[in-house]
């Protein structure tokens, strides 16, 4: 919030030049989506060296969560859609809903 200060001139010789608050600026349009398209990008690129098991990823996750932030950044991901622990629900729900729709039983091999 911006307060406006208006102090008298009228022991001086000076003219106030004081226009008012200017008005609020909005970011160019399409400009948020393009932030938020990028965030997403990120958050999956790091959702992918997570599930990786390339040992460049690994070590490379390992090497930078010895950051504060970046250990707080990936473990964000991780707990999120991008995550491993997502993709490994989405993997069982669906390998579980694959076989309660058909008559698979294990013992019918």
């Amino acid at each position: 919030m911006f307060f406006s200060v208006h102090i008298s001139y009228s022991h001086s010789n000076v003219a106030c030049t004081f226009l008012g608050l200017s008005r609020k600026h909005r970011p160019p349009k399409g400009y948020i989506d393009a932030i938020e398209a990028i965030l997403h990008q990120t958050k999956a690129l790091v959702g992918i060296m997570l599930l990786s098991h390339d040992p460049h990823a690994q070590s490379l996750l390992r090497d930078i969560a010895c950051n504060p932030v970046a250990h707080e950044i990936i473990s964000q991901v991780n707990a999120s859609p991008y995550g491993i622990k997502s993709c490994r629900q989405d993997f069982v729900a669906s390998t579980t809903k694959k076989y309660e729709s058909s008559s698979y039983h294990p013992s019918n091999e």
